[in-house]
């Protein structure tokens, strides 16, 4: 897993954000699901403006989502107090993927949209359900690349 601090501030926020998520359904394994569902409902992610560009619509792939995690069992019980949690392989495997990403497209940081990127490359159960909702890695990295395009000319017109 690549270190914390690589990671932007909307991207660390996503990764404990998933810690909570399964928190929250007595969950002691963290999967790529929580963390999938913590980018879908994220506040003022370029996430947000990528899906909006592409007519995604993500409140409703959020919703089912959170209807799948509640049906989702990971076999493990919380006791009183305890916050021992536990990352899926798929999990760590997705944050490998991000930095890697995120190395391929020239990218100091790793972003919510890299993570997302992982998961779409990786194909697994996080990947696959996204699928489900038509949602490609070509697709999505193409809009990506352009909402990271925008954004330095918008900081170099701020520069000036």
């Amino acid at each position: 897993m690549p270190p914390f601090n690589l990671f932007t501030p909307k991207g660390q926020s996503a990764v404990h954000r998933s810690h909570e998520i399964a928190l929250e359904r007595g969950q002691t394994q963290v999967h790529a699901l929580h963390l999938l569902l913590s980018l879908l409902t994220q506040d003022d992610s370029p996430l947000q403006d990528i899906f909006e560009e592409m007519d995604f619509d993500s409140g409703k792939v959020a919703e089912e989502l959170a209807s799948r995690l509640e049906d989702k069992g990971d076999g493990g019980a919380i006791f009183a107090g305890s916050t021992a949690m536990y990352l899926t392989g798929e999990f760590s495997e997705t944050l490998d993927k991000a930095s890697h990403i995120s190395k391929e497209m020239n990218e100091k940081s790793i972003d919510v949209y890299h993570i997302l990127l992982g998961m779409l490359r990786l194909h697994k159960e996080a990947g696959t359900f996204l699928s489900e909702f038509k949602l490609s890695e070509d697709v999505f990295k193409r809009e990506a690349i352009k909402y990271i395009e925008r954004r330095k000319l918008e900081e170099l017109a701020d520069a000036e």
